[in-house]
């Protein structure tokens, strides 16, 4: 048992509270997808199982509004936040997540980014489409490895200047 490297949970009445502390000897966890459940936030014994190993988070369609615990996914590749109620992301919750690749929160309650998403220097897909977004800033136009950027049916008026001159960073 204590070997689950992928734990599949889609499409249950799942909480965060159905998630037993046993859930904590599953650490070799690097993949979990618990989309179309009934979570308002991360359950605390997932962080305590697989924070260490977690690769693939995959948390869509859920009633998320909380997170908390994220920062403590410090493997973490790929993280799919699609349809939930997120309105909010402090500087804390990105900073931990150096080696993620994958964001995908469209289709949430975002006003704006915290500043710590220029720090995301591995990202290559970020998507923001859908949500509430009014401003953005010119750093997320320098991350290096960013290859595909969605900001679509957002509110945005205007897009920050860039100087073709500036320098990508690395």
């Amino acid at each position: 048992m204590n070997n689950i490297e992928c734990l599949i949970l889609t499409g249950n009445f799942l909480t965060e509270n159905d998630f037993p502390l046993e859930v904590q000897k599953y650490n070799k966890l690097n993949e979990i997808n618990i989309d179309k459940n009934s979570l308002k936030k991360i359950p605390k014994a997932l962080v305590l199982a697989s924070s260490s190993t977690l690769k693939f988070f995959s948390l869509n369609e859920n009633n998320i509004s909380d997170l908390k615990h994220l920062s403590k996914f410090t493997k973490l590749k790929t993280l799919l936040l699609e349809k939930n109620n997120i309105s909010y992301i402090d500087d804390h919750t990105l900073t931990n997540l150096k080696q993620l690749e994958i964001l995908d929160i469209k289709q949430n309650l975002i006003e704006y980014l915290p500043s710590a998403i220029s720090n995301l220097n591995n990202i290559r897909i970020l998507n923001l489409s859908c949500n509430k977004l009014n401003k953005i800033d010119k750093e997320i136009f320098l991350l290096s490895n960013l290859e595909i950027l969605d900001l679509s049916k957002n509110n945005l008026s205007n897009l920050p200047f860039i100087s073709l001159s500036v320098k990508r960073q690395i």
